[in-house]
């Protein structure tokens, strides 16, 4: 097997897709649901990429539930790293979504 890639097929660097749950305000949520929001910026503490898919649920946590149950299930096509172009800082990335 070339040393390109890796027991499950993939790349050193990658791993396989997998699903990320999480919160998202009413205001983004809507944004997203409407196809205006392309883009979603977070705190890179689950080593996002490219292929994943961020299942989003509606929180607003001025309601009681804060949950009401909403959902979107949305593919990420890209993502950009931080530090980069002295605007997306360490630790942050910059995805690229699309709702399926």
């Amino acid at each position: 097997m070339s040393k390109d890639i890796n027991d499950l097929g993939f790349p050193p660097n990658k791993r396989p897709p997998k699903t990320h749950y999480l919160k998202c305000h009413p205001g983004p949520f809507e944004a997203v649901r409407l196809r205006k929001k392309k883009c979603d910026v977070r705190i890179n503490d689950r080593e996002y990429m490219e292929g994943d898919t961020l299942e989003l649920h509606r929180y607003d946590p001025d309601s009681t539930p804060t949950h009401n149950g909403d959902e979107l299930r949305v593919r990420v096509t890209h993502c950009l790293y931080g530090p980069a172009f002295g605007v997306v800082p360490e630790g942050v990335v910059v995805m690229s979504i699309e709702p399926y």
